[in-house]
């Protein structure tokens, strides 16, 4: 996606599925592009599908035709080269043959474009539902999809591209698997060093797993389970707050366990570090802590707690694997990004704080439209990924607009007593 839109002439609001049919796992992202801003808004995968199921699959239609040819597992190798290379056979003609010569006897297949689709009819389905789960984890349908982009060798397979095509009712476009992720792989370096020709690129990923910690229902409960605080499929970077409350009499600390994971019950989560901080002494419920979650996406997570006593701890849980950044200046962006989000947070209010005393102190007709667009605004930005905020934001600031000179309007008219 990233090499893609550096070669795009559009700014235009656009989505992209990119489909990853490698030889032995299937990955699938959507991704939103707007002007500067490449959003990963979801991901969905299946590493037992790929390219070599194909061959396994020719090769199983190969000994189902011939049931008495009892094959040894030292010929399995040679036979599996052998469908590798009508696979391949069948994306530039309409058949290809399989033999095999054993104790002199030769079993030969004929494989047809039509028999291979009907034996890849099980693996394309199972290609259907990682899809079909991208794209419904990302809130968009099938003709929301501006472009299929297709990467991974076993992508080039013309039965492939055709069963997308139908799939998606769209054309799809093919690129050469490794130039493309060199060259992807080169501009989100720039992005990430902020090279003088991509500083103004901006590019965000999805969270892989839920992130939270470890919670208890009353004194006694021995099953403690997990509060979510960033959720799966959460837009990164991303910067979330949640409040919790002493459990005992007369507590002075709390201990808070992170985890990650989807299930329930945090033993059955992985657990990813700890905090311990100090609490005023004091009834249970009196005394709370804010727990706020920063992840980015490098794979940095920065856990902060905050008492009403204003007792401050931070710890870093870092899985930091390819960037050139030190830790230190991992942390640092981390901190600016707070800091962003909660610059962006006041603007918000503020605006709010605007539309509730135009709502407030005007009488006319417009108003109920008015109250249903605050509510809508409310609506998207607790759900809207970073590229549909900016656009919810600005809309939203040209309503007040728009609200406040109709308003000026009709007082000039009550002004004059028309």
């Amino acid at each position: 996606s990233l090499l893609y839109r550096m070669h795009s002439e559009s700014n235009d609001l656009e989505n992209y599925l990119i489909v990853d049919f490698g030889g032995g796992t299937f990955d699938v992202s959507v991704c939103t592009c707007f002007e500067n801003i490449i959003e990963i808004i979801s991901v969905a995968g299946d590493n037992r599908l790929g390219g070599d199921d194909i061959d396994q699959a020719i090769a199983q239609s190969f000994y189902d035709e011939h049931s008495n040819f009892v094959v040894q597992d030292e010929q399995k190798h040679t036979i599996l080269k052998s469908a590798e290379l009508v696979k391949r056979s069948l994306n530039n003609s309409i058949c290809a043959s399989l033999a095999y010569t054993d104790g002199g006897t030769t079993y030969s297949s004929i494989f047809t474009t039509q028999r291979l689709e009907a034996i890849c009819s099980p693996l394309f389905l199972s290609a259907k539902n990682v899809i079909a789960t991208a794209i419904k984890n990302s809130n968009l349908s099938p003709p929301n999809i501006n472009k299929v982009i297709l990467v991974g060798g076993s992508s080039k397979l013309k039965i492939f591209s055709d069963f997308l095509s139908k799939l998606l009712k769209t054309t799809v476009e093919i690129y050469q698997a490794d130039t493309t992720i060199a060259l992807g792989v080169g501009v989100y370096a720039g992005i990430k060093e902020r090279n003088e020709d991509l500083k103004d690129l901006i590019i965000t990923d999805v969270c892989p797993f839920s992130l939270g910690v470890s919670t208890y229902s009353h004194i006694d409960d021995k099953n403690p389970h997990m509060a979510t605080i960033i959720k799966r499929n959460n837009i990164l970077p991303v910067s979330k707050t949640s409040c919790f409350t002493t459990l005992s009499d007369y507590q002075t600390t709390i201990k808070f366990e992170v985890f990650q994971g989807e299930n329930y019950f945090i033993s059955e989560n992985l657990k990813l570090g700890e905090l311990d901080i100090i609490v005023p002494s004091d009834l249970a419920g009196a005394q709370t802590v804010n727990i706020r979650f920063t992840y980015d996406i490098n794979g940095i997570l920065k856990v902060d707690a905050m008492t009403s006593a204003n007792e401050f701890k931070s710890i870093i849980i870092s899985n930091k694997k390819n960037s050139s950044l030190t830790l230190a200046q991992e942390i640092e962006k981390l901190n600016k990004f707070e800091l962003q989000n909660d610059d962006f947070n006041k603007y918000v209010d503020n605006l709010l704080e605007k539309a509730n005393s135009l709502y407030k102190d005007n009488t006319s007709l417009s108003k109920a439209d008015f109250s249903n667009k605050i509510q809508f605004f409310l609506s998207k930005l607790s759900t809207d990924s970073l590229v549909h905020r900016q656009k919810t934001l600005s809309w939203f600031e040209d309503e007040i607009h728009y609200f406040e000179q109709n308003e000026s309007i009709l007082d000039i008219w009550d002004d004059w007593n028309f």
